[in-house]
């Protein structure tokens, strides 16, 4: 996310800064691709932040999405338990959105996700207080792959307080369709000012609505959560 100062007036276009935003927010994925959801739990907050600063310099903008000389690329997410297990001040974890505070299982019954789909019947560990951190992993192959997956790894090598408690694997579907099982480009809308437009995409969405410090299509900018850091 962008530390630049963007105009407010809904009528002037953000020019998003690519290179302060991940690319998993802006980017489709690339062509072709074999990825890995990893979810880690955090014990220890000094371990959490000794991990971030291991890994953050291997996150891919989206400025880089998909430059050849790159082996693969790494997008980094945080729960609300994740940024409390890291000690985020109480402050700012109470400026957040509650629906971002609460989580999707206490939220299921809003959501419809009952019956079969209800809480307890996810598979562990969604839907629990252990859901920190999750990495999206891509790579162009599968030896790509296992070359980012090992620099995630270093990342809490040796910090018996970081835990993977979750892998999935996933790749692209036949006939280039979507995770959706769709083909066109209405699950990755483009990001007016991120770039030229990628195919299937239609008009493009103000900023504000996929990235903190930018006008939305109200023409409003968020002024939370707090401090300004967590917004950029």
């Amino acid at each position: 996310m962008s530390t630049t100062p963007v105009a407010e007036a809904s009528d002037v276009e953000a020019t998003v800064e690519a290179s302060d935003v991940q690319a998993i927010v802006l980017r489709p994925r690339p062509k072709p691709y074999r990825g890995e959801y990893v979810v880690l739990r955090i014990g220890d907050a000094e371990q959490g932040r000794e991990m971030l600063r291991r890994i953050l310099p291997h996150v891919a903008p989206a400025e880089e999405w998909w430059v050849p000389s790159l082996p693969g690329w790494l997008g980094i997410a945080f729960t609300f338990e994740g940024l409390k297990a890291l000690g985020v001040q109480q402050a700012s974890l109470d400026s957040f959105p509650v629906e971002f505070r609460q989580g999707m299982a206490a939220r299921a019954a809003i959501l419809h996700d009952w019956g079969a789909n209800a809480p307890e019947n996810w598979e562990y560990p969604f839907g629990t207080p252990d859901v920190h951190v999750a990495l999206a992993i891509y790579g162009r192959n599968e030896q790509d792959l296992q070359r980012v997956l090992e620099l995630a790894r270093r990342a809490h090598d040796e910090l018996p307080q970081i835990s993977v408690v979750y892998r999935m694997q996933f790749g692209e579907l036949p006939e280039g369709r979507n995770p959706f099982g769709f083909k066109d480009g209405l699950h990755n809308p483009h990001v007016e000012g991120s770039g030229p437009a990628h195919p299937g995409s239609e008009a493009p969405i103000k900023a504000g609505e996929f990235i903190l410090g930018y006008p939305d299509e109200n023409g409003e900018t968020a002024l939370t959560p707090v401090p300004q850091e967590l917004r950029v």
